[in-house]
């Protein structure tokens, strides 16, 4: 199905509803935690049982709602709407002019970790320091599996199936293979320095 819509010219594009959710940062996680973080401390001082442990608890919580935030803030900052074909990708952000891109140019593409509706990251072999994040083509065809963030993601979408052959075609490397391996290249640049 999928060299078929591809042969007649026609693009895979990314999933709307999923670009407009994860740019404008709605979800219902977000309005749950701001919910229990404004009404706990009411049925605290309500019921008289102010503790130790709540306050331990209220700020765990605090801290991973504003992790959640800065989380979404960072995506939301690279994310475009994404069309493709066999021969390039076109990525797309409001107000923007599109960028066509060649798969020659591509030098690491990933499905971005604990993400669901599922997101793409990549850099370009031009600009290695930039990253570029897209959603996938639906939104109900993705499935993720994670225990202490060990886990397994695939995304059974159109769009999905076209990347996996695309990098094995290609020859793409892993956006997380790539940045430890920068990474691994840095603490050797500074312990060969010092």
């Amino acid at each position: 199905m999928i060299k078929s819509s591809l042969q007649e010219g026609k693009m895979i594009e990314s999933d709307g509803i999923t670009y407009e959710m994860w740019k404008k940062g709605k979800g219902i996680l977000k309005y749950l935690f701001l919910g229990w973080l404004i009404i706990m401390p009411i049925v605290i001082i309500i019921l008289g049982d102010f503790s130790w442990s709540f306050i331990k608890a209220y700020l765990i919580v605090l801290f991973t709602y504003q992790l959640i935030l800065l989380a979404r803030k960072s995506v939301s900052s690279k994310l475009y709407f994404a069309k493709m074909n066999e021969d390039f990708i076109i990525l797309k952000r409001d107000g923007e002019d599109s960028m066509k891109i060649h798969w020659s140019e591509i030098s690491s593409l990933s499905r971005l970790r604990f993400t669901n509706p599922a997101l793409y990251i990549m850099t370009l072999n031009t600009e290695k320091n930039k990253e570029f994040i897209f959603p996938t083509s639906s939104n109900l065809l993705t499935f993720s599996i994670s225990i202490n963030g060990l886990g397994f993601q695939r995304d059974f979408s159109i769009m999905g199936k076209h990347i996996r052959s695309m990098k094995s075609r290609k020859n793409l490397e892993s956006f997380y293979t790539l940045e430890f391996n920068r990474f691994i290249k840095k603490v050797k640049t500074v312990a060969n320095n010092s």
